[in-house]
């Protein structure tokens, strides 16, 4: 288990893929993984979001999901809106993009009248995990430095999944130094 920051809940790491970066995006896929939580994604069917969203083919061809295969595969928009919040329950999300990502998610749980709750950058999660550990925010910021390093070798495969996965072995990476280097004191 990895320590919990002081007074927050445990943590969940959150990725979308979306249709494209312009205004009428909409999300195409959401994934998501966490301590005791087991790694889900899903293809979301964009029948909310047909008829006014943006399409980029450059998207398409970053992420690879296009849209027959959101029309076959997907899932409703309210199923998987609903499925989200039932992970996400008693934790705080984490996300890369808090632009981005929030825009998603509001736009994933107005399908079901549902408000987004605050999410939490990657970058603001990996500082306060480690100064929680090291309680020095200069060394913390040392110790974020050097994970991030020592995971550039990390792919990102801009899917949903490997990229929430790759946020928490982040995490993870973050809270492994700066116990290390605690310990070492």
């Amino acid at each position: 288990m990895l320590p919990m920051l002081p007074g927050e809940p445990p943590l969940l790491f959150i990725d979308f893929e979306a249709s494209s970066l312009l205004p009428g995006t909409f999300p195409v896929e959401v994934g998501w993984v966490g301590d005791g939580v087991p790694g889900e994604s899903h293809l979301i069917h964009p029948g909310p979001f047909e008829g006014w969203g943006d399409w980029s083919y450059e998207s398409e061809a970053i992420h690879g999901i296009s849209q027959d295969m959101l029309r076959s595969q997907g899932q409703p928009a309210e199923w998987v809106a609903r499925r989200f919040l039932k992970a996400l329950q008693g934790r705080q999300g984490v996300v890369g993009s808090i632009t981005y990502d929030s825009m998603w998610l509001v736009l994933l749980l107005e399908v079901i009248g549902g408000d987004a709750p605050r999410l939490l950058s990657e970058e603001t999660a990996l500082h306060q995990a480690a100064l929680t550990i090291l309680e020095d925010a200069s060394a913390a910021r040392v110790c974020v430095r050097a994970a991030r390093e020592a995971r550039l070798g990390d792919i990102v495969y801009h899917r949903a999944l490997p990229d929430a996965e790759s946020s928490f072995r982040l995490y993870r990476t973050v809270v492994e130094l700066a116990e290390a280097r605690k310990a070492s004191r």
